[in-house]
């Protein structure tokens, strides 16, 4: 008898555990499906539900499987919902692999990018002197806090991301703070500039697949004043090196010579949803002169050509040269026939193109 009274009061006190329990699940499976009802309303709420739906489901056992064994339910996991809900997929806007697209989500970072514009740039746009231009509107959040302080044109590719600005920058297209281009940056042209036909200043993070080739093309543009702009943290680096630094290449000598380059912070993945595999940072470049010294490019092509060479044997592979040529320029100009290409300022570089000027027209 006794044993019978223990095993009804252990099977009591297990139904009891049993019923708990199962009342639990039924409060993480109703939570659970307000996060994923409200996900479509407002992010923030939606947010807060499936904090408390993920705390209850830590009270059951999740086995390898990633299930919950419940009185023979099972329950995956992945059906609660995240803690961290992102603005893209709130808006079910999913970013392209193919656009390059890794939305940027920090205030913080925002707002210093703002800041990074120069006093005497933020006036002349204020005045209207100067457009202000960005490549790629994202989700909005940059563009917004932009336009609070300048009208400003954008270009975007994707119209899934037109479509939703004309939600969220509803006011700022209203008042006329912002104006949006359904276009593709590497192919626009505006009368004799490139982003615009008068004096303008580029803002933009820029995808990493295409921003070396944009930047290029601004550098190229003297409507272009200058431009504050985020790219792989590499690539800022390549753009900001300065000379005998390994980093230092044709790209370097291109920005030096056409003004003034600063590197200026650097922007974790955390900083982006989704997150990119690599770190990003921000440059900041201003115009002190309109165009680059006629063969220039050419010259630079070759001159690192093969980095780990010396620049004498760079040079002499440039047909129009050759080794007499190589050897003409490393005599004008004091070269030892050990140094690289990324050991040359860009000063020296002008006077390069200048003795390659004068060959040139000697032998037409």
């Amino acid at each position: 008898m006794q044993n019978l009274a223990s095993n009804l009061s252990s099977n009591c006190y297990t139904l009891y555990i049993q019923d708990k329990i199962s009342q639990m699940l039924g409060n993480v499976i109703f939570i659970s499906g307000i996060a994923r009802d409200i996900v479509n309303r407002s992010s923030s709420f939606a947010k807060l539900a499936s904090i408390e739906a993920y705390k209850l489901s830590k009270i059951f056992h999740i086995n390898e499987t990633n299930k919950v064994q419940i009185k023979g339910a099972k329950i995956n996991k992945n059906s609660f919902q995240k803690a961290k809900f992102s603005k893209a997929k709130s808006n079910k806007i999913l970013a392209k692999k193919n656009l390059g697209q890794n939305f940027l989500s920090d205030i913080t970072i925002m707002e210093k990018i703002i800041q990074a514009i120069p006093s005497n740039i933020a006036e002349s746009i204020v005045k209207g002197q100067m457009r202000l231009i960005e490549v790629g509107i994202g989700l909005g959040d940059l563009t917004k806090r932009f336009a609070l302080e300048y009208p400003l044109l954008c270009y975007e590719i994707d119209k899934r991301l037109i479509d939703l600005a004309k939600d969220s920058l509803a006011d700022e297209l209203l008042a006329n703070r912002i104006t949006i281009e359904h276009a593709d940056a590497l192919h626009i042209r505006c009368g004799d500039g490139y982003l615009f036909n008068s004096p303008y200043f580029l803002v933009s993070n820029l995808p990493y697949y295409i921003a070396t080739t944009i930047i290029l093309q601004t550098f190229r543009d003297s409507l272009c004043q200058g431009f504050v702009v985020m790219t792989q943290e590499e690539v800022a680096r390549k753009f900001c090196a300065k000379t005998s630094n390994k980093e230092f290449c044709a790209l370097s000598v291109i920005a030096e010579i056409l003004g003034k380059v600063e590197y200026l912070f650097c922007v974790s993945p955390e900083s982006f949803t989704p997150r990119p595999k690599v770190n990003s940072a921000v440059f900041r470049f201003m115009r002190e002169r309109n165009a680059l010294p006629e063969y220039l490019e050419s010259t630079l092509k070759h001159a690192f050509l093969s980095p780990r060479k010396r620049l004498f044997s760079n040079l002499a592979t440039w047909d129009f040269l050759g080794r007499d040529g190589a050897q003409y320029i490393f005599d004008r100009l004091n070269f030892t026939e050990m140094i690289r290409a990324h050991e040359v300022s860009s000063k020296e570089y002008c006077k390069i193109t200048q003795l390659i000027a004068a060959l040139k027209k000697d032998r037409k």
